[in-house]
C-alpha cells in the first residue's frame, strides 16, 4: 500500500516537472536508456491493437550533436540485441525509393507481417520521399529550396498520406512518421520530426537511424554541419511483450562510447557530393547487390563515386557476409568506414554472433590510428561483452 503511494505521488510530480515530457542525450543509445528507464516506472498501460503499452505522450527527444559533431543514430545497449546490418539494409532499401517487403525479409523477417497482401508496404515511407504520387522527390525538393534559400522554413517532407492513409481500415500497415522539417539555423542544419506513434524498442532504432542519414546527406551535400535532431512522439511507448528487453538493458548502467579516432584509408576515397537522384540509384545499388551478394564483385573503386555514409554502408554490407568466416577478413573488410559509432555496432553485433573477443584478434588494431585508440575500443567492447555474459 505505501509503496502505491509513494508510486502515484512520484509520477504525479514527475508529470508536472517535464520529467516525461522530454528526453536529451548525445546519442540515440542514450536517448534509449533514458526512455526505457521513464517507461519502466510507469504504473498505468495503454491499451493498443498491438497489446498493452507504457506510454509517454506527448513525448519529445532531442539528440544534441555528439563526440563526432553530430546527432548519433546508432543503437549499442547490452541486452537490447540490435542488428546493425538489418538498420542499415533496411535505410537503403527506405532511400531507394522501395517498399517490396520481400527483399527487406533477408534482415527483417517480419516484415511481412505488417503488410496487408504479403508483397508491399502500401504506406512505406520509400515511395513517398522519392516519388510522392509517383513523381515528386520530396529530397530533392528540400536540398532545393535549403540550397536556394538557407533561411527558408519551408524545407518540409510530408509522409502521411490521406488518400492511402486516412481511408484504410483494419490495415497493419500505416505510416507512424509523418513529417519531417529542416531548418538551417547559426550555419547548422538541424532536423525535426513529428511522429504520430512510436515503439522505443523497434521503430525508434530504425527510424531514428534513417532520419540521422538523411540529414547528415543534406548537411554534407549543403556543406554545413548536421546540427540537432529533435522529434516529437504523440505516442512513445514500450509494449508490454517487449517488458523484458527493458528489464535487461536497464540491468546496467549506460556505457557511452569512447572518444576514437579511425587510421586513415586511402583505398576507399569518396566524392564530394551527390545529387539526389544518384543518391537513390546508388542506395538501390547497394542494397540490390547486398540481397543478391554480389558486392564482393563490385569493382574496387566502386567507392569513389559515394558520399561518406554511403561509402560506410556498402563496406558494412559487404562486410556482412564475411562474418561466418575468417574473422580477420570481416575485421580487414571493415577498414575505410569513417563512422566511429557504426563501427563499433557492427564490431559488437559481430561478438555477439561469434561470441568471441575481436580486441583480441589480428586485424583489430588497423582499424584504429594509434595504440590508445585501440586501447579505448578494446575496453569498450570487453564492457560490452561483460554485460552480454560473453568470455572473452
Amino acid at each position: 500500500m505505501l509503496n502505491n503511494l509513494i508510486t502515484t505521488v512520484r509520477e504525479h510530480r514527475r508529470r508536472h516537472n517535464g520529467y516525461y515530457r522530454l528526453t536529451e542525450g548525445t546519442s540515440l543509445s542514450e536517448v534509449t536508456y533514458k526512455v526505457l528507464a521513464k517507461l519502466d516506472g510507469l504504473s498505468t498501460e495503454q491499451a493498443s491493437r498491438a497489446g498493452n503499452t507504457k506510454e509517454l505522450s506527448p513525448h519529445a527527444l532531442h539528440l544534441l550533436p555528439g563526440l563526432y559533431e553530430e546527432p548519433d543514430g546508432t543503437t549499442i545497449l547490452p541486452g537490447r540485441g540490435n542488428n546493425p546490418f538489418a538498420t542499415v539494409a533496411e535505410t537503403l532499401w527506405v532511400f531507394a525509393g522501395r517498399n517490396d517487403v520481400g527483399t527487406l525479409g533477408k534482415w527483417l523477417p517480419r516484415a511481412k507481417d505488417y503488410s496487408d497482401d504479403g508483397r508491399v508496404w502500401t504506406s512505406g515511407y520509400g515511395p513517398r520521399l522519392r516519388a510522392w504520387h509517383g513523381h515528386i522527390d520530396q529530397v530533392e525538393k528540400v536540398l532545393y529550396r535549403l540550397s536556394k534559400k538557407p533561411d527558408t522554413r519551408q524545407a518540409l517532407i510530408t509522409i502521411w498520406d490521406p488518400e492511402v492513409d486516412g481511408i484504410k481500415e483494419g490495415s497493419k500497415d500505416y505510416a507512424c512518421n509523418i513529417l519531417v522539417h529542416f531548418l538551417i539555423r547559426e550555419g547548422k542544419l538541424n532536423m525535426f520530426v513529428t511522429v504520430r506513434s512510436n515503439d522505443i524498442i523497434f521503430g525508434v532504432a530504425i527510424n531514428v537511424f534513417e532520419w540521422c542519414f538523411l540529414g547528415n546527406y543534406l548537411a554534407y551535400s549543403l556543406g554545413i554541419p548536421f546540427g540537432h535532431y529533435y522529434q516529437t512522439s504523440n505516442s512513445l511507448h514500450l509494449y508490454d511483450w517487449k517488458g523484458e528487453t527493458a528489464k535487461k538493458v536497464l540491468r546496467n548502467e549506460f556505457l557511452p562510447l569512447p572518444r576514437l579516432e579511425l587510421a586513415p584509408c586511402e583505398d576507399y576515397p569518396c566524392a564530394k557530393f551527390l545529387d539526389p537522384d544518384a543518391m537513390r540509384r546508388e542506395c538501390d545499388r547497394i542494397f540490390t547487390g547486398a540481397y543478391e551478394g554480389t558486392l564482393d564483385h563490385f569493382p574496387k573503386a566502386y567507392s569513389q563515386y559515394l558520399n561518406p555514409r554511403l561509402r560506410d554502408f556498402y563496406l558494412a554490407l559487404r562486410a556482412e557476409t564475411r562474418l561466418l568466416g575468417d574473422i580477420r577478413d570481416f575485421l580487414t573488410g571493415l577498414r575505410g568506414i569513417a563512422s566511429v559509432p557504426l563501427l563499433l555496432s557492427l564490431l559488437d553485433i559481430a561478438q555477439r554472433r561469434r561470441k568471441e573477443a575481436l580486441w583480441l584478434k589480428s586485424g583489430f588494431e588497423a582499424l584504429w590510428k594509434d595504440t590508445k585508440n585501440e586501447i579505448r575500443a578494446g575496453e569498450y567492447l570487453r564492457k560490452l561483452f561483460a554485460f552480454n555474459d560473453i568470455k572473452g
